[in-house]
């Protein structure tokens, strides 16, 4: 099974490394392939050029003005005349066949010096195709090979009592996950020429909608909607965050008060309390709660909650609104040791304006003595019968 498992790996990296490669090709061809084809072209003209001598390659820096000025001057920079219809009149007109700006001997160098540039660029292209080309070879041979020795331990594995029936349900398994995997991939296509077709009908309705003033005014408002809900939204995420990892702060600084056991709490983006262990080195998954860490867990929310509510009445946090309502406590010293029950007793009053709890006798003593300075009021409930309970 291992053995099997670890073919199956190697034929995954093996389809990466396919992938990769023959992408690395396309984008080679991308890059040097059009100088490359045109290689046989370039050559072709470099030697028509290099065998024409009938064609002036100009001469540096003089450019038609100065032959204009020349012959408007009849006379040449040497001091020799140039009269009109005269064998050096000719020469100069000439001349402005061939140099700036109809010099085809500048057209030249440069049709050149481009050709040189784009063959030396399309140079390696053979080569490197070659060597890319040879790797992917390779990895097909690698695939082919693992392919049999997995068919191979495949059949032996579909012959094995118990084994069998498993494998039998594997293959199943993926010939399913294969279809399904077709099938979302034609899906995904699908919602993707639909997502293409409702952006083309929305800018449509949008063109149909600016033609009419009425209408143009509903766009406009609709657009400074849109900002001020994105503006909100914007500021109401990142508060919402700040909140978030405050309360994670303070409800890990309370559980740590009433449990120290090594344990850490965290938030998710829906409030969700994952417990994770903090104090074993290379080990932080997420663990399963007795009934006291639980209830642990649950009070130092709770506490959190009421006191990050406490703080939003302070001017710094405006933006937040709450009550101070009374904290209500069904027997929640039950669960615990003295140890906790202390704890949980000094953290009560810090943590609510009121605090009422329904508690046993036997718990209410220790509550009673950890916090009976912070006692307001007691009642007691005097049961009659099922039906009739009397407060005193």
């Amino acid at each position: 099974m291992k053995k099997r498992d670890s073919i199956k790996e190697k034929l995954t990296q093996i389809k990466g490394y396919k992938e990769s490669g023959t992408a690395s090709i396309f984008e080679l061809f991308n890059k040097r392939g059009q100088a490359y084809f045109a290689k046989k072209m370039i050559f072709d003209a470099l030697r028509l050029l290099s065998d024409t001598q009938t064609i002036d390659k100009g001469i540096p820096e003089i450019n038609d003005k100065t032959i204009n000025f020349l012959i408007n001057n009849k006379k040449c920079i040497c001091g020799t005349p140039v009269e009109f219809n005269s064998e050096a009149y000719h020469k100069l007109i000439a001349l402005l066949d061939y140099i700036p700006p109809k010099s085809i001997g500048v057209l030249i160098n440069h049709f050149v010096e481009t050709c040189h540039s784009k063959s030396e660029n399309g140079a390696d292209l053979f080569g490197e195709t070659k060597e890319k080309m040879r790797y992917l070879r390779e990895r097909e041979s690698e695939r082919e090979n693992l392919e049999i020795d997995l068919s191979q331990i495949e059949t032996q594995l579909s012959t094995m009592q118990n084994v069998g029936v498993l494998q039998s349900e594997l293959k199943s398994s993926e010939a399913s996950m294969a279809r399904l995997t077709d099938e979302r991939d034609d899906i995904n296509l699908k919602l993707g020429k639909l997502e293409t077709e409702l952006n083309q009908l929305q800018e449509r309705k949008k063109e149909y909608t600016l033609k009419d003033e009425k209408n143009r005014k509903i766009e406009i408002y609709k657009a400074y909607a849109e900002f001020l809900y994105n503006s909100l939204y914007s500021e109401y995420s990142i508060k919402e965050t700040e909140t978030r990892e405050a309360l994670e702060n303070k409800i890990n600084t309370i559980f740590k008060h009433i449990y120290n056991g090594g344990l850490s709490l965290s938030l998710d983006e829906n409030y969700f309390v994952d417990i994770k262990v903090t104090d074993q080195e290379g080990y932080n998954a997420g663990v399963e709660t007795s009934t006291a860490q639980s209830i642990s867990v649950i009070f130092a929310f709770i506490a959190g909650v009421i006191d990050m509510a406490k703080k939003s009445k302070d001017d710094e946090n405006k933006m937040l609104v709450s009550e101070p309502y009374p904290l209500v406590m069904d027997a929640p010293l039950s669960s615990f040791d003295t140890t906790r029950i202390k704890t949980v007793c000094d953290i009560l009053p810090t943590v609510a304006q009121q605090v009422i709890i329904f508690i046993k006798d036997t718990d209410g003593l220790l509550a009673e003595k950890h916090m009976g300075s912070h006692v307001g009021s007691r009642y007691s409930f005097d049961k009659k019968n099922e039906f009739e309970t009397e407060i005193i």
